[in-house]
């Protein structure tokens, strides 16, 4: 009979470190293929569909159908990237669904910043405070509203961070509060259409993305 590629799913990695960019990643073989596999693992990468030829983990040990799962390393854990079960015989490389994993947050090495990948809200300045001070993302405690100077690297690496609240219509949409002070009722801000310094009452509503200096 002709050769049958084996079924093999993937599921959400778990256990995912920035720290150590490492994250715990899951598969099951639903059917073993004619003649069964010979290996099996998982690939993964930053682009969608991830094949054997990019990065690769293979399961060792591994038989017969059930779920398994394989710790890897050198995962960019700084951006999204993209994970897939596979499993070879003579058929060939069958693949699971791609699993999309998001970063817990983006690292700017050069700048000595790590900035959370999402918006807290749309807030005045004293609650924009209170969420940054209040946040426990990645167990770290220290997060806080960028310094007007933080902000402008923000907006010069807004690309690689992404996720910037914007409209068309709304230039103010574009507009995220600093920690510093330019009068007892003002703060800085920076649009990040345009990338100006810019001041708001502090009773306005802007943006709020929390940031922590690094070593």
């Amino acid at each position: 009979t002709a050769p049958v590629l084996p079924i093999v799913t993937t599921q959400e990695a778990t256990d995912i470190s920035s720290e150590t960019n490492k994250a715990n990643l899951h598969g099951t073989i639903v059917s073993v293929g004619e003649p069964a596999y010979t290996e099996c693992g998982f690939v993964y990468g930053t682009s969608p569909n991830p094949t054997i030829n990019d990065n690769k983990r293979a399961k060792n040990g591994m038989s017969g159908t059930g779920a398994f799962s394989a710790i890897t390393v050198n995962l960019p854990t700084d951006q999204t990237f993209y994970v897939r079960a596979y499993a070879i015989n003579e058929a060939g490389v069958a693949y699971g669904e791609d699993v999309v994993v998001e970063p817990e947050f983006i690292v700017l090495s050069s700048a000595k910043l790590m900035v959370q990948p999402t918006d807290l809200g749309d807030v005045d300045w004293e609650s924009a405070n209170i969420m940054c001070n209040n946040s426990t993302l990645g167990g770290y405690t220290d997060w806080s509203l960028p310094t007007k100077e933080e902000l402008m690297v923000l907006y010069n690496n807004r690309d690689k961070i992404g996720g910037f609240t914007h409209s068309q219509y709304v230039n103010s949409a574009w507009d995220y509060w600093s920690s510093s002070m330019k009068s007892s009722t003002y703060y800085y801000i920076v649009n990040m259409y345009y990338g100006s310094l810019e001041s708001e009452a502090k009773t306005a509503n802007c943006f709020v993305r929390a940031v922590r200096t690094i070593q």
